[in-house]
């Protein structure tokens, strides 16, 4: 009985410390959100099996406690025999090994951090507005969100092999976004998403000095910027990329199909920052070329001001009392009250650039009436709406394709990145050492259209 002796006070010992670790395991993964790769998964798979033959022998133990002693010579169920329990600790010895081992490996990447990442440097840091600085919601986050998500679910083989956060920049640069982006850098975050124009310039200015950037070599991080059409952003070879739609390009192809439209006399309302007033400024200078009326005339809205305050702004401005034909929109889509409210505009045309397009699809009462611009895109994808969760979705594509092939090769990330067929979604030619030219198309809704429909080639 010495024999059984030791195998009944291994495996008690076993189980006591196994089935603890198999259900922290699992509490771990289903309620931490933790990312673990399917290495690990598997590992837990052994790990739920063997508990439940476990929890099995221990109730039949205790059911044939007397018979056991008797061993093979009485009628007891297989799995309380000793050659069962044997080869049961033996499996249950491999799947610690596994795990522990994968456990080792995760531990000494990640410098004792936990299961963040599989590699050091594959860290993305999503840089995006959640809520301004007065605490109300921004509008475009859940479409940028949208296409974020998107992307995890359709890619798990590849996001489960990154660990993504988040930074909220209020849509607004001040010293504690620019500490939170430092501080990300020094946790070991190698690539940083930006999305919105204001934010993300100002961040162009400083992120040199916080990336290392210094002559002799690359930086420690690299900030690529989507979804942000300002004209005025600068990128730089290998530390600031960008991968989004211009306004330059957008105020001209805007003026072009306003004037074939037949406007002729259009005010504009746009956000009182750096992204309105660059928006207005690309129309009006493409729309010299088209009309012979100095300027256009309107009005910059303060952007910290709530829904119900700019419509009563919009509704003492000039916009309802004088003769205009078109509106062009810059905004931030708290000017859809008074768009949908005014009787004297409220069939007027609009022509909306696309960073300000997005809430005023879904929320006009009449969307047909609106002109807007948006990518070209060689096929559609489901579920992406083919506004800016698309952008954010292909420039998710684009960078993981960037970062992995640049490490299976021995080309640099600023080759790979400037690769032009890759994503195949959208059309883009290379413009300068870092950024590209998405090539554009207008786009006009109708009442039902939920989704961006291809148009027809013509139209391209």
């Amino acid at each position: 009985m010495g024999h059984f002796s030791f195998i009944d006070k291994s495996y008690k010992l076993l189980f006591l410390i196994y089935a603890p670790v198999a259900l922290a395991t699992l509490a771990l993964k289903f309620f931490s959100g933790i990312e673990i790769s399917y290495i690990f998964l598997a590992a837990i798979a052994f790990v739920i099996v063997s508990t439940m033959i476990a929890l099995l022998v221990v109730v039949q133990f205790f059911r044939h406690f007397e018979d056991v002693k008797k061993d093979r010579e009485l009628h007891i169920p297989y799995t309380l025999r000793h050659q069962f329990l044997i080869a049961f600790i033996a499996i249950s010895a491999t799947t610690f090994l596994i795990a522990g081992s994968y456990g080792y490996f995760v531990y000494r990447i990640t410098d004792g951090k936990g299961f963040p990442q599989m590699i050091p440097g594959e860290k993305i840091v999503f840089l995006t507005g959640i809520k301004d600085p007065i605490g109300n919601k921004i509008e475009g986050f859940d479409t940028i969100m949208a296409g974020i998500n998107h992307f995890i679910e359709e890619t798990p083989d590849k996001t489960g092999l990154y660990h993504f956060s988040y930074i909220d920049h209020h849509d607004a640069y001040d010293e504690g976004f620019k500490l939170a982006v430092q501080q990300k850098i020094k946790e070991g975050a190698h690539y940083f998403i930006c999305t919105s124009s204001d934010p993300c310039k100002a961040l162009t200015a400083d992120f040199p000095s916080l990336a290392g950037k210094n002559a002799d070599g690359p930086a420690d991080a690299r900030l690529i910027i989507t979804t942000a059409s300002l004209s005025t952003i600068q990128t730089q070879k290998d530390l600031i990329y960008k991968f989004s739609v211009n306004n330059h390009d957008q105020g001209d192809l805007l003026a072009k199909t306003a004037y074939e439209s037949g406007a002729r006399k259009i005010a504009f309302i746009a956000t009182d920052d750096e992204y309105g007033h660059d928006a207005v400024q690309n129309f009006e200078s493409a729309w010299q070329e088209f009309s012979d009326i100095e300027g256009i005339q309107g009005v910059f809205i303060d952007k910290k001001l709530s829904a119900d305050k700019v419509t009563e702004r919009l509704a003492e401005s000039f916009l309802i009392k004088n003769s205009y034909d078109s509106i062009l929109i810059a905004g931030n889509g708290r000017e859809i009250n008074f768009l949908n409210s005014q009787e004297s505009i409220r069939d007027m045309p609009l022509y909306v650039f696309s960073e300000s397009s997005y809430t005023l699809i879904d929320g006009l009462e009449n969307p047909s009436r609106m002109t807007t611009i948006r990518p070209r895109y060689r096929d559609s994808m489901p579920g992406l709406s083919g506004r800016m969760d698309t952008m954010v979705y292909m420039t998710l594509e684009k960078l993981i394709h960037s970062i992995e092939l640049a490490k299976s090769s021995e080309d640099s990330f600023d080759s790979v990145w400037g690769d032009t067929s890759y994503p195949a979604l959208v059309e883009f030619e290379k413009e300068g050492d870092a950024d590209f030219k998405i090539l554009l198309q207008i786009y006009k809704p109708t009442v039902d259209s939920d989704d961006l429909d291809l148009p027809d080639q013509d139209d391209r």
